[in-house]
């Protein structure tokens, strides 16, 4: 039954999310997109990956329940804290699943997985598009994840806040690399041109969200 309720809260959390962020992506450059309707697999793979990242959720809630919520709760120093620990855990994060995005571009990977993802290669409908990938793949990402929280935890520890804060702006920012806007926040150097190019090519920008400078392609 609480999963349930986690599934069914989270799902809708990601709904009004994502309703958001692609009203914001309007801000900002369309690229020429054009209608692909999605088969009967590719969507069984999203409502997969949903109970998925439920899982993801659930266990994470469980693991960090006995650490803090907030550090340093009468100091504002707490919130540099926060801050720095989000930025580990999505560094980490990146560097982690760079090496693994790009295993997944070899020939029998994408072939077998990752092929599924890149059906599109001009991404617009933010989350769909954006979890619309085999659900091998994105246990591994997730569990990526896993550990990229575990280092941070280990070296520096870590709260409940900087935990869901990046799971919060990991969501976003996915949302956004596949909007189909070039969305462009220089207070935290990210682009969803980076992006946009690596499912356009395929053979660049591994990374999730870290900006690499490109040429205008949209």
């Amino acid at each position: 039954m609480k999963f349930i309720t986690v599934f069914v809260m989270s799902r809708i959390g990601v709904l009004i999310l994502d309703c958001i962020l692609m009203h914001f992506a309007k801000l900002y450059k369309k690229c020429d997109v054009y209608e692909i309707k999605l088969n009967n697999i590719e969507k069984l793979c999203i409502v997969s990956n949903m109970f998925i990242e439920t899982v993801f959720i659930s266990y994470i809630t469980k693991y960090y329940a006995n650490i803090p919520l907030f550090p340093y709760t009468h100091n504002f120093f707490g919130f540099f804290i926060v801050f720095t620990r989000v930025f580990l855990i999505s560094i980490i994060d990146d560097i982690l699943y760079s090496p693994y995005h790009y295993l997944l571009h070899r020939p029998f990977f994408f072939r077998y997985i990752h092929g599924i993802h890149h059906k599109i290669d001009r991404p617009y409908k933010g989350y769909i598009h954006a979890i619309m990938e085999h659900p091998f793949e994105m246990i591994g990402a997730l569990y990526l994840h896993t550990i990229a929280l575990h280092i941070v935890n280990f070296f520096v520890y870590i709260d409940q806040t900087s935990i869901y804060l990046h799971i919060l702006l990991k969501a976003c920012l996915a949302c956004l690399n596949h909007s189909g806007h070039e969305v462009d926040i220089k207070l935290i150097h990210y682009k969803s041109l980076s992006h946009l190019i690596h499912h356009r090519y395929r053979t660049i920008n591994y990374f999730q969200h870290i900006e690499i400078k490109l040429p205008q392609i949209c």
